[in-house]
């Protein structure tokens, strides 16, 4: 299985997409916050299923920001997440402004789209059901934007390589993201391989070290791309980053014995 990850100006065109055809500022505001979510390598099922009860009080997020503002330490928030493939409730760290965006729009601008009352999800549909958005209407969304996002690409002359990337953006996709991001992150902050490689693979729910070691040889890839369009094609063979890259694989063989032993 090979996974390619188009660059971020791709996402950023299906979103702003997205926003162009929508005339009602709380749609606006909530297909937003829905892409910021997908950012934080969450399934369709959990973007959709994640609850309002899971997402800290107003006082409670005050009170994180104000002790971050003492310490000069911005911590993440951890939400609980109903897993999809049966992998229960995990905790997934969001950012404290994520956290913060997601509560004011729970308390301000979701009563606004007249949920039903005993409905809890954070993201509820407009229609006249007013329940839960199901993980399809986040696929039709997103494939919305996509089509107006190459049309609005060709439109600038874009080349077909940029429009074959916008045409490879899909929900599933944030999440080979973030994935990938989280270990070039991790090795790039100075962390042990194996550290990343397990906090990784926690935070997303994954389980399978054949599963992450697609993931390891993406972001070596992504790495080099981004190293040759920053016109440093000479420094690939000395990135630092890169070879501790590399590394991850040796880890993930390393832990898959040790963990088929016990």
């Amino acid at each position: 299985m090979e996974v390619a990850i188009p660059d971020d100006i791709a996402f950023t065109r299906v979103e702003a997409a997205c926003e162009s055809v929508r005339k009602d500022d709380n749609l606006i505001k909530r297909n937003r916050l829905i892409f910021r979510v997908f950012d934080r390598g969450l399934r369709r099922w959990e973007v959709a299923n994640l609850l309002c009860s899971s997402i800290p009080s107003a006082q409670s997020l005050r009170t994180r920001r104000e002790r971050a503002k003492k310490t000069g330490v911005l911590r993440p928030v951890p939400i609980q997440i109903m897993g999809a493939k049966k992998s229960g409730v995990r905790v997934v760290l969001f950012p404290l402004r994520l956290a913060e965006l997601l509560r004011e729009f729970i308390d301000e601008v979701r009563p606004l789209l007249a949920p039903d009352s005993s409905e809890d999800a954070v993201f509820t549909s407009a229609c006249r059901q007013r329940g839960r958005l199901q993980p399809q209407s986040l696929t039709n969304l997103i494939q919305m934007g996509r089509a107006i996002a190459i049309d609005e690409a060709r439109a600038s002359g874009a080349d077909q390589e940029q429009i074959d990337e916008i045409r490879s953006v899909h929900g599933h996709l944030y999440r080979h993201r973030h994935i990938t991001n989280s270990l070039v992150n991790g090795i790039e902050a100075g962390l042990e391989p194996v550290h990343v490689l397990l906090d990784t693979m926690k935070g997303v729910g994954i389980k399978s070290f054949q599963t992450m070691s697609i993931y390891s040889h993406v972001a070596e890839s992504r790495r080099k791309c981004v190293l040759e369009k920053k016109q440093k094609i000479y420094a690939v063979e000395d990135d630092e980053v890169l070879k501790r890259l590399e590394t991850l694989r040796a880890s993930e063989l390393f832990l898959k014995k040790r963990f088929s032993r016990s």
